[in-house]
């Protein structure tokens, strides 16, 4: 059997998963599956530049796009943008929307 010593990160770790045990219990009668995230009171808010908590980079990514997302081999392909482009100074960019479906 291998021991691994408790470091703060496993500790956070454990501290994390604990509250999900509870999610383990008989399923609620209207067949949902309900989560819960800690809140963080007057720092939570809707603006997806401002976002620094889990809970709100998930709703961030829940009411948000972005323009533009990365590939795997990190090159960028258009979301919202259909194209973008700089002048010459590369100080001001043209982005064109796509259009909506």
């Amino acid at each position: 059997m291998t021991r691994h010593p408790l470091t703060r990160r496993r500790l956070l770790a454990l501290a994390a998963l604990t509250p999900l045990a509870a999610c383990g219990t008989a399923p609620s009668s209207t067949g949902r599956l309900k989560v819960a995230f800690a809140a963080g009171g007057s720092k939570e808010t809707l603006d997806p530049s401002q976002v620094s908590l889990f809970v709100d980079q998930a709703r961030a990514k829940a009411l948000f796009d972005t323009l533009v997302a990365y590939n795997a081999d990190t090159s960028l392909r258009p979301r919202l943008a259909e194209s973008w482009e700089s002048d010459d100074s590369g100080t001001r960019w043209r982005i064109r929307p796509r259009q909506a479906a």
